[in-house]
């Protein structure tokens, strides 16, 4: 019963890191160039209230669940270092890239420099907005947000690979209790 709770929240924790990361993308790839080529003051005021709208979006709420789930992995992982069989370890170990891959370079970088990049917008009125938005908001902010796409897909490939070898795990300790025999090659 627990291989099939840790089967959901991984399959889950795959598809919305990649949901996450295609949102970041799309910011980077062309909605942050848009806003650019609009030019001041219209850019800067759609992003400015982007960011209010942020708050109550299914994807700030995806974003935000991913760390705890994330961090949930970490501790299966540690409760489930004795149950090191058939190649249990390999899983336990991308379920960990993942979290630190989510939790360092997608939650930590918004934290530290998204989100202090957005306030500072937010706070910024008159000649200076212009100034911040070109030179620092929009080259900073896309770069750390390219940054967080790369490592939400990256989390998400960890999060597959880990879901499709706990398939395997699962069917093998479900043939491996049925039978008592252990696997041959062939």
């Amino acid at each position: 019963m627990v291989d099939v709770l840790v089967r959901v929240l991984v399959s889950f924790a795959a598809m919305a890191t990649a949901a996450v990361g295609g949102c970041f993308l799309a910011f980077s790839d062309f909605l942050m160039v848009s806003l650019a080529e609009v030019g001041e003051p219209c850019g800067s005021s759609v992003m400015k209230q982007i960011n209010v709208n942020v708050y109550g979006s299914v994807i700030l709420t995806l974003f935000v669940l991913l760390a705890p789930v994330s961090l949930a992995f970490v501790g299966f992982a540690i409760c489930s270092g004795h149950r090191r069989r058939h190649g249990r370890q390999s899983i336990i170990l991308w379920l960990l890239l993942a979290c630190v891959v989510y939790c360092g370079g997608c939650f930590a970088v918004t934290g530290l420099e998204n989100i202090p990049l957005n306030d500072h917008l937010a706070a910024t009125q008159g000649h200076g907005t212009a100034k911040f938005w070109r030179h620092t908001f929009l080259p900073k902010w896309t770069a750390y947000n390219t940054a967080r796409a790369v490592a939400c897909f990256v989390a998400s490939a960890c999060y597959f690979v880990a879901f499709a070898l706990l398939g395997d795990k699962v069917e093998y300790d479900h043939e491996q209790s049925s039978t008592q025999l252990l696997p041959t090659t062939g």
